[in-house]
Parts: C-alpha cells; structure tokens; sequence
C-alpha cells in the first residue's frame, strides 16, 4: 500500500503564489493536486478541530473544473491559508462568503470553449 502523501499550508501557499505569477498552468495545479489529494488520508498539517485550510482549498482544487476555479481566485485562497490556525472557522466563513460572491453563471458562459471546463460551462 502507498503512503498517503503529506501537504502542509506553506506548501499550497507556495503552489498557488507560482500559479498566480504564471509560474506554473492550470493543469500544472490540477496534477500537483491529483497526486497529493486523496481525501480522507492525505497527511494535512493545518487541522484545527475539524476544519483545515489547506484541506478545504486541496478539496475545492480536486474538483477544480467542476467548482470552475481560476487563477483569479488565488488571492481569495491565499488569504484563507494565511488565516492564523485558532481562527480557522472565522477565515472558513469568510473564505466562503468572498466564494459566494464570484459570478459563476457569467464565469461557466466564459469557460465554454476552454476544453477544460467545455463540460460543465454549457
């Protein structure tokens, strides 16, 4: 059986600054997600009670042509990874509110040709 892989929030942090300066492609951060996220047993260093950053934006990346997520979020996940962990279910709703406010009906409408989203953007 394989080790379950380990991810600390540092290490997201630093995934998502390369993807926001165009360091690394969308499929780059969906890889590196895929072969790190195995939900439920990846080692994840940031738990406090039952909330984790790292997890919930690993979580949200795994299905990152579902939840239609592009590097225009970044910012939004990086200020929840940057959230001091005691405060971690504050900075979990706030990072939800700020989610909420993205339009994702004119979002889906943009992605229709993008073969990454064609699936879900109809």
């Amino acid at each position: 059986m394989d080790t379950p892989p380990k991810v600390t929030r540092a290490e997201l942090a630093e995934i998502l600054v390369k993807w926001e300066q165009g360091d690394l492609t969308v499929q780059q951060v969906w890889d590196w997600v895929d072969a790190r996220y195995w939900p439920g047993d990846t080692e994840i260093d940031d738990w406090d009670g039952d909330l984790s950053a790292t997890n919930e934006i690993l979580a949200k990346l795994d299905s990152m042509d579902i939840n239609l997520v592009l590097v225009d979020d970044v910012p939004i996940h990086r200020r929840f990874l940057a959230s001091p962990r005691e405060q971690t279910a504050q900075a979990f709703d706030f990072w939800k509110s700020e989610l909420d406010l993205i339009n994702y009906r004119q979002r889906m409408k943009s992605l229709r040709d993008n073969p990454m989203f064609r699936h879900v953007a109809r």
